[in-house]
């Protein structure tokens, strides 16, 4: 019987500190997932081994911002580095100054040798979009405004400004070099009119007049013009799929005429 309850105690205190185990990974991962990155230091998961065995794959790293200038041989960094600009963490081992600016090599401890290039963070530059749209609908609507009439008027304006804000050292050095230019605004305006009339012979059989008004405006630094022909822009069909517009403006008339009968 006695041989039973130790059994049991045993059990019961590997469950205790088991559960405790699971509470104390759950609390570590609820404040480094959520109450670390509030206050300001982002946290990362190393999804390499180029550290081993000092930071191990898997290993959830808290960053610090550091002026570049604070940098010496033997910290360990994560920077952004590479076309993808992919973050990547490793050791410092060489900081030197050129031109005015910190350069900094760093290497994997696990690797044979440092990276092949340099890393410089005062380089490094945001860039965001920031847009603001209007619209604007009307619609009038009156039936048998005149006898066996219909009327409908429909006006559509709308209006886009897309901006491009920039940060960072980088841009932050330029503007203080007086050599910085940023991208023009990408804007675009939209206007529709539409009216039509329906008058019905009978109360079955009439005739519809419509006419259809457009005119598109846009600028876009992007826009390309037609060859030998200066001012006159390209369609863009695979931008106007991704962006949702055509860069060319245009302004147009459409003129219907159509038989109604209503069953």
């Amino acid at each position: 019987m006695r041989s039973t309850e130790r059994l049991f105690v045993i059990v019961r205190r590997a469950t205790d500190g088991l559960a405790i185990v699971v509470i104390g990974l759950v609390v570590s991962a609820v404040i480094l997932g959520r109450l670390v990155p509030a206050l300001g230091h982002p946290v990362y998961v190393v999804a390499g081994a180029s550290m081993a065995p000092a930071i191990e794959m898997g290993s959830a790293i808290v960053l610090e911002s550091v002026a570049p200038t604070d940098l010496a041989p033997g910290d360990v960094v994560s920077l952004r580095s590479g076309p993808q600009r992919a973050v990547f963490t490793h050791r410092v081992i060489r900081v030197a100054e050129r031109a005015g600016e910190v350069w900094i090599e760093t290497g994997g401890d696990a690797n044979p040798a440092p990276d092949p290039t340099w890393t410089d963070p005062t380089r490094d530059w945001t860039m965001d979009n920031e847009e603001h749209v209007n619209n604007f609908d009307l619609y009038l609507n009156m039936n048998r405004a005149l006898k066996n009439t219909d009327i409908s008027v429909n006006y559509t304006f709308s209006d886009s400004d897309n901006a491009f804000t920039f940060g960072g050292p980088r841009i932050a050095s330029l503007t203080a070099a007086g050599t910085f230019e940023a991208l023009p605004n990408v804007t675009n305006s939209f206007k529709q009119l539409r009216a039509d009339v329906k008058y019905f012979v009978t109360p079955k059989v009439g005739v519809g007049f419509g006419w259809w008004y457009e005119k598109f405006d846009v600028t876009d630094f992007a826009t390309i013009d037609l060859p030998g022909q200066p001012g006159v822009p390209r369609i863009d069909y695979l931008g106007e799929i991704s962006t949702g517009y055509g860069n060319r403006p245009y302004d147009g008339n459409t003129v219907s005429v159509r038989l109604l009968y209503l069953f």
